[in-house]
């Protein structure tokens, strides 16, 4: 949702848990453009930018073992890099019209 005191983040609310052994931590990190951030502990809920379209949980449990979930925001994905891929469709299409019209590069 909505960082209702920051117009330029969301903020993602999670659950994790373990019946057996319990979580010992949470981590997150996010994907703004191609690659992720770093991991860092996960404050609940987590706070992110608008342009960040993917983020990854890691779970760890008391006895060592982890759980990953990646959850993604099209809808930012696309406000986002809609006009990036626009763009290259843009510039693609007008290479392949130059081709086949025969008009010489500059």
């Amino acid at each position: 949702v909505d960082d209702p005191f920051n117009p330029d983040q969301k903020l993602l609310a999670f659950s994790a848990r373990d019946a057996d052994s319990g979580i010992q931590k949470v981590l997150v990190r996010s994907r703004s453009w191609f690659s992720w951030s770093e991991w860092k502990p996960a404050t609940n809920p987590v706070s992110l930018r608008k342009s960040v379209w993917a983020v990854d949980f890691k779970a760890i449990d008391n006895a060592g073992n982890t759980a990953e979930r990646v959850l993604y925001d099209w809808e930012a994905f696309l406000r986002y890099r809609g006009s990036l891929l626009l763009g290259a469709a843009l510039f693609f299409a007008i290479g392949l019209l130059m081709r086949k019209t025969g008009t010489k590069r500059l």
